[in-house]
């Protein structure tokens, strides 16, 4: 069916934005890792997990701000403004 259809597009969208944290997770690429971090908070928002969209976003701010990308951290900031970089896990 058509739901079956979209409903296993949703999962896979949310499947491919963790599989990019997990490989990123190890590695010292902070800012690809908070680009992956902010990649999942759109893709949970656009599911409807919107407290689980701020969560990633608020990951996603931390390491911004960690790297000292403040340009980033802003941006993250203004798409999800309760996300402030408060310790949380994605």
């Amino acid at each position: 069916s058509r739901a079956a259809h979209l409903a296993g597009e949703r999962e896979r969208a949310l499947e491919l934005a963790e599989s990019a944290i997990e490989r990123l997770r190890d590695t010292d690429a902070l800012l690809w890792q908070a680009d992956a971090l902010l990649d999942l908070a759109e893709t949970r928002r656009l599911l409807g997990d919107e407290p689980g969209a701020q969560e990633a976003a608020a990951a996603a701010v931390r390491l911004y701000a960690l790297k000292g990308s403040e340009v980033a951290a802003e941006r993250a900031k203004a798409s999800f403004p309760t996300a402030r970089g408060v310790r949380s896990s994605p």
